[in-house]
């Protein structure tokens, strides 16, 4: 098998993208796989050889009904009438197979094809044998129950409630079981049976012709109201049809009037008599072409819609990026024949499903009513969705095409909201940080005003006074004034240095983030610990947006939370740094506009990272920060 076919039948998530792995590599999800998939070939075999199986026997049985000579004790048809018989069967089997074919999974063929074979099943009263005379006189009706049988399921191929189930078994039950009951009281060799001379019925065990001739009535009566009864139910069904299944539907309930007037004329003509006089020229047997005509009309309806996926991937790729949604759910509802089809999508992981109009999508309540399928990335996350009428499910292969076709302009609406939703992030970041640069220059220049300048003003006038007093030869206090210049040089550079560690300090440059935060530990007055797995250094960066971020939550948890314990954690998580601070404060610490943990965000998400805090009243607070350091 080549790598293509294999990757098209493998989940995305099992996709390695590679060459194909050696047997010794393979695992059991491989083999399983492989041996799914030779089964599914297998039972794809299997079907194709039956159908063929069914082909060669259907246009045998067909070639005989036309061929074969009628004994003395049948009456002869004229050739028209035989043709139209035969065309009649012929039909059902050709539409029976072409379903079949078309949707496997569909019973309808499989009766269709049944109902083909019953109707040719009258075909054994020409053979000279009480076995075939037996199992024709049992079966000849059969179709008719076989026919209401298609018309109660029709167009889901199965039986759907138990009212269905009811109708159906009660069909059966009514075209055989009273068949067989007149059976049981009919000597055909004696009797009526066409021309008469039949051959022996093997199911007659008592001879009784009046009451024969009151079942045959019995049946011709319940026939007409069994089929009468089935028109009606598909003309109640199609009423309170959604639009898409009544486009689907109408061919079959329009079908269904010519079946019913076909059923009453044959079974008018056969009233009164105990057996038919002539089964091949039956005059309403022709209005049953209606059947396979109408069955085949409706699903075919069903499968116009890919006819229009080349037009809505054409119209998909002419909307623009920034047009409304609304054209797409338009073009989806004309794709799909379905006015009530519609799609919703997502902004983000934790957004709600929006559809086109902006209002937010109950899946609960949606897959209750429609059917559901959900648009997901490769790696499982849904951010779409597409729902339509429940009667498209009958042709998946449609609702895959389209969801094909939709599922890439539904996602590039999403990336544009999440482009326009980041840049107006990175907007407001701008904002906050140009306003944070701001107020930390008027920071630095009111410190050096209040006190470098200060000093220094100081240091000057001092220094003024050292030069008075030694012009003058005033001795006896220059040491002094001396001595106090220099303690007051010394303290100015101290403070000039602590004000420098605050905007960067040099331990973190020399040293690194675990040895500045030591010296953090060591200048703060609170009982803080450290449990720091971190390699020798670090992305500069990474260590510089640590540091200030674990400086700030020390000042946090010092002024405003009054905590008394601070323990901060910072190990490596694949290319990520983690830092956990937490603190036995009392907690409530929220985000403001110029507040100190909006500043900490800012400059995290600066560096392309992710800062969360939980600080529940009076349970202290704890910020955990993830830094990127790829390099």
């Amino acid at each position: 098998m080549s790598e293509s076919a294999l990757n098209r039948r493998t989940p995305r998530t099992f996709q390695t993208g590679g060459r194909t792995p050696p047997l010794s590599k393979v695992s059991s999800w491989s083999l399983d796989t492989s041996l799914w998939t030779r089964s599914k070939n297998s039972v794809k075999t299997l079907r194709g050889a039956t159908m063929i199986a069914l082909c060669l026997v259907g246009l045998g049985v067909s070639v005989a009904s036309l061929v074969m000579p009628f004994p003395p004790w049948v009456p002869q048809p004229d050739k028209i009438s035989l043709v139209l018989f035969t065309s009649c069967g012929s039909a059902f089997l050709l539409g029976g197979l072409l379903i079949s074919l078309w949707r496997p999974k569909n019973k309808i063929g499989v009766l269709m094809i049944a109902a083909s074979f019953a109707w040719f099943s009258v075909n054994l009263f020409r053979v000279n044998s009480n076995l075939a005379f037996t199992v024709a006189a049992f079966s000849y009706i059969l179709y008719l129950a076989i026919i209401e049988h298609m018309f109660i399921v029709f167009p889901y191929g199965y039986i759907r409630s138990a009212t269905d189930r009811t109708l159906v078994i009660g069909t059966y039950c009514w075209c055989l079981g009273l068949n067989a009951l007149g059976m049981l009281v009919w000597d055909s060799s004696h009797d009526d049976c066409f021309n008469g001379g039949c051959p022996r019925n093997l199911l007659g065990i008592y001879r009784d012709p009046a009451l024969n001739m009151t079942i045959g009535r019995v049946l011709c009566d319940g026939s007409c109201l069994l089929m009468t009864g089935t028109l009606f139910l598909v003309a109640f069904r199609w009423r309170q049809a959604t639009v898409a299944t009544r486009r689907i539907m109408t061919p079959v309930a329009l079908g269904a009037i010519p079946v019913a007037a076909g059923t009453l004329i044959d079974q008018g003509i056969q009233y009164g008599t105990a057996w038919p006089s002539d089964l091949w020229s039956q005059p309403g047997q022709w209005l049953l072409l209606a059947v396979p005509a109408s069955v085949l009309l409706g699903l075919l309806r069903l499968r116009l819609g890919h006819a229009a996926l080349t037009e809505l991937v054409v119209q998909l790729s002419a909307l623009s990026q920034g047009e409304s949604l609304e054209p797409l759910r338009q073009l989806l509802r004309k794709t799909l024949h379905d006015p009530t089809a519609d799609f919703g999508y997502r902004y983000s992981k934790s957004a709600p499903l929006l559809n086109a109009d902006g209002h937010v999508i109950d899946l609960v309540m949606a897959r209750s009513r429609q059917g559901v399928h959900e648009l997901a990335d490769a790696d499982g996350t849904v951010y779409g969705v597409l729902l339509y009428d429940p009667i498209l499910d009958e042709d998946p292969r449609l609702v895959r095409a389209v969801v094909e076709a939709v599922k890439f302009t539904v996602q590039n609406k999403r990336l544009e909201a999440e482009r326009q939703a980041r840049l107006k992030e990175i907007q407001a970041l701008t904002v906050r940080m140009v306003t944070a640069t701001d107020a930390e220059r008027r920071r630095i220049e009111r410190n050096l005003h209040d006190g470098g300048q200060q000093t220094l003003l100081a240091l000057g006038f001092l220094l003024a006074l050292c030069h008075k007093k030694a012009s003058d030869g005033d001795l006896s206090t220059l040491l002094e004034l001396l001595n106090n210049a220099s303690k007051m040089t010394r303290s100015m550079v101290d403070e000039l240095r602590d004000f420098c560690r605050g905007m960067h300090p040099t331990i973190l440059s020399e040293a690194g983030l675990e040895a500045a935060l030591e010296s953090l530990r060591q200048r703060t007055s609170l009982d803080m610990s450290l449990d720091l797995l971190l390699p020798e250094r670090l992305p500069a960066l990474a260590e510089t947006t640590a540091y200030f971020v674990a400086s700030e939550a020390l000042a946090n948890a010092t002024k405003h939370a009054h905590a008394n314990v601070v323990t901060i954690r910072a190990l490596m998580e694949g290319a990520e740094l983690v830092v956990e601070i937490k603190d036995d404060g009392v907690g409530g610490a929220t985000f403001h506009d110029g507040g100190g943990l909006q500043g900490l965000a800012d400059r995290v998400a600066a560096v392309h990272g992710q800062f969360q805090v939980h600080s529940p009243e009076g349970d202290g607070t704890r910020m955990t920060v993830r830094i990127p350091c790829a390099s």
